[in-house]
């Protein structure tokens, strides 16, 4: 069984944030209420999350996403 792995930017995000619990809250305090869970089942953020992502945490959205933001 292989296991996803978090994308580095959204390590950083998370480290930017202080740890996955204050993201989640964070981003619920900007009117996107989101559970701890779910930023934990994130493999990269998810494209409706990423410029709130960003916002927060000040890691470009070019570097969340380089698939949507080239």
């Amino acid at each position: 069984m292989s296991l996803k792995r978090r994308s580095p930017a959204l390590e950083e995000a998370i480290t930017r944030a202080g740890g996955v619990t204050k993201l989640a809250a964070a981003m619920t305090a900007e009117g996107c209420k989101i559970t701890k869970a779910a930023v934990c089942l994130w493999d990269e953020v998810p494209a409706l999350r990423v410029r709130l992502v960003s916002k927060i945490t000040g890691v470009a959205m070019r570097r969340l996403r380089p698939d949507l933001y080239a």
